[in-house]
């Protein structure tokens, strides 16, 4: 396990401009070389150009509450915490890491609390970094571990209490102080491999979650007696086409009495009492 420490850099005021006069210096030789024609002015200002443009990548500035881990060839040499202009050399690998404090709101989750009823619950958690060793070297993406630890906590915390209960038992929605409390805590656990401290954790949201509506039953209610009948698209029967004695077939007609459709005026009469009789 790495262990953090300080690391002092030069300030890059002071070598911006040994630098730029390099770089200057060279370029004027350059210009003279190839006016005089002279190969060992040629190779010393090409020479110069090099080594000052090189110099000009260790150049880097560290903001505050912010810093800059240095690491050579892998190996981690330490951290600069110093805000300003700075310069390193320009082998070091540079690595910046915010120490500011951030806002994780965390999304709501359906558990079960300690007597089993489902529960809606949701945190909001305060956390800043103040291991960057740890951030870096012991856990792989730092965000992601805080994300899916602050969850695994409030899950555990959340089945671990009833959501309510008596005066003297400690339940999610009369102790809401001391809930907080112990889920501080337990990030503070969690989360002290990664080099976080969690600053604040509180409940952002606790209910229980609605009951869904009870189903719809009203296609198999029957219908209302003010309703009238839908007539059937079934074939009629044999019986319903039969000749009625109230009306009489007309002669211009060709259609015979079997073959009367059901919505002919002369099979109306007996529809309408065969209708009246299934009712």
């Amino acid at each position: 396990m790495h262990t953090e420490k300080p690391m002092k850099v030069a300030s890059g005021l002071f070598f911006l401009p040994f630098l730029l006069l390099l770089l200057g210096g060279s370029i004027w030789l350059f210009v003279n070389a190839i006016t005089h024609e002279s190969v060992w002015m040629l190779a010393t200002s090409i020479t110069g150009m090099v080594v000052s443009i090189f110099l000009l990548a260790g150049l880097f500035v560290v903001n505050p509450n912010e810093a800059a881990v240095v690491l050579l060839f892998g190996d981690y040499r330490g951290t600069v915490k110093q805000n300003g202009f700075c310069w390193a050399s320009p082998f070091y690998t540079k690595i910046k890491i915010s120490l500011r404090a951030r806002n994780l709101n965390g999304e709501r989750i359906k558990v079960n609390d300690l007597t089993g009823n489902p529960i809606e619950i949701a945190a909001v958690v305060v956390w800043r970094v103040v291991d960057t060793t740890g951030a870096l070297f012991e856990v792989d993406h730092y965000e992601d571990y805080i994300h899916t630890q602050s969850e695994a906590a409030l899950r555990h915390l959340a089945s671990a209490f009833p959501y309510d209960g008596g005066e003297d038992e400690l339940t999610l929605r009369g102790t809401t102080e001391e809930i907080n409390h112990r889920l501080e805590q337990e990030l503070h656990e969690r989360l002290s491999r990664a080099g976080v401290e969690v600053v604040e954790a509180r409940l952002s949201h606790l209910r229980t979650p609605p009951r869904s509506p009870a189903p719809c039953c009203s296609a198999s209610r029957p219908a209302p007696w003010w309703r009238p009948a839908r007539r059937s698209s079934r074939a009629p029967s044999a019986w319903s086409n039969a000749p009625c004695r109230s009306s009489a077939r007309s002669p211009s007609s060709s259609w015979t009495t079997s073959a009367r459709p059901p919505w002919s005026r002369t099979s109306w009469s007996c529809c309408a009492a065969t209708t009246g009789r299934s009712r």
